[in-house]
């Protein structure tokens, strides 16, 4: 974040710096977004998840009224399975997938909402479904989407040129066949220059180091475990790779040294079955982890972490619920968790849950008409 020098009178000094206590600088890991700005958050954008009704529609929560506002809308029939914001925030783009059909990319104005670009990429045999997630480079200039399918087995990565309102794609590479179905659990861009892309498979729990610069694989190795969807993040200082585990664990990848097949360096333990994923920093490297669990003997929690160590579990609502993703905005103190409450067979109920960083304390909770997956918050 760029320091501001600001030089007034004495007087005008103490009003300026009295106004400007208790602001901050949110970040968010991969595609998930953070908070940012004085102005704080105002809006979620929330994708569906497989089970909702109305999968042609990305819900917009307004955090001033603490409600729902009319949604964005896709074509009929649309299937969008993951959302992301530009780093600059000025775009909202959205995926929808398809195993043997076209694949689409939306740009949407999030203040207008309305759509203002769309690439399509048909699927055959050399390129393949787009996945749940996708990521940006720093500078926003690139956009990153694996690929894989259940027909070939092919894991491989889309690139596309952002200019301006145009996406056009500039590569896909193949990155490995697998023998089996192959489906992708999370991605994570490197900080800085943004020269990696980091991401997983879930199936063969593989882990794929992508070249940036040449747009080639560089590595691919298995994981120490099970993949949890969405478990890729780095911490703000982009010198720790967090992975999210299938059951009980998140791992500290080694990002550097990929000799060995597991390059796993530490692991922070959280609990049984609690499927930690989607974790989102703070500024000050305070990491907030929801446990996707859905187990009908556990709560609907999420994690503290801090550096290799877990600080606290805290619960937000009770029974079982997948704890889906955050949002962290540092200017208000606030953390929102999208949650779906219930466990395999109807009534689900679904919400955003408000949460005060300070107390660990739902502070709110926003309905929300159907199930969500990925969400981001301007």
């Amino acid at each position: 974040m760029k320091s501001i020098r600001i030089i007034v009178p004495v007087v005008l000094s103490l009003m300026v710096c009295f106004l400007l206590l208790g602001c901050g600088n949110a970040t968010g890991g991969g595609g998930g977004g953070g908070g940012g700005g004085a102005a704080g958050i105002s809006k979620l954008y929330l994708a569906p998840d497989t089970s909702a009704t109305n999968r042609d529609q990305v819900m917009v929560v307004n955090l001033t009224a603490k409600a729902t506002e009319d949604p964005i809308i896709f074509p009929s029939g649309s299937q969008i399975t993951a959302i992301a914001l530009s780093p600059a925030k000025t775009k909202l783009y959205a995926i929808e997938s398809h195993s043997s059909s076209n694949n689409q990319i939306f740009a949407i104005d999030p203040d207008t909402k309305q759509i203002t670009a769309v690439i399509t990429v048909d699927s055959d045999t050399t390129q393949n479904g787009f996945t749940a997630y996708m990521a940006f480079s720093p500078d926003g200039s690139k956009l990153y989407v694996p690929g894989s399918t259940g027909v070939n087995h092919y894991v491989g990565m889309y690139v596309f040129n952002i200019t301006g309102e145009t996406i056009s794609l500039s590569k896909y590479v193949t990155c490995e066949t697998l023998t089996a179905y192959s489906g992708v659990g999370g991605i994570a861009v490197s900080t800085g220059e943004g020269r990696y892309v980091y991401f997983t498979e879930t199936v063969d729990s593989r882990m794929y180091k992508f070249d940036a610069s040449t747009e080639s694989l560089s590595y691919n190795s298995s994981c120490p475990a099970a993949v949890n969807d969405g478990g890729l993040t780095f911490n703000p200082a982009g010198d720790r790779l967090y992975l999210g585990g299938d059951n009980k664990d998140i791992f500290l990848m080694n990002t550097t040294d990929h000799t060995a097949p597991l390059f796993m360096t530490a692991s922070i333990e959280v609990g049984l079955n609690m499927m930690p994923h989607n974790i989102k920093f703070t500024s000050a490297g305070t990491g907030y982890v929801p446990n996707n669990t859905g187990n009908p003997a556990l709560n609907a929690t999420y994690d503290v972490i801090s550096g290799l160590s877990l600080i606290k579990i805290v619960t937000m609502e009770s029974g079982a619920g997948y704890v889906k993703n955050v949002v962290i905005d540092e200017t208000s103190n606030k953390a929102y968790f999208n949650v779906n409450i219930g466990f395999m067979m109807p009534p689900f109920t679904y919400e955003v849950c408000v949460v005060d960083m300070a107390s660990d304390s739902v502070a709110d909770r926003i309905p929300l008409p159907q199930g969500s997956n990925h969400m981001v918050g301007k």
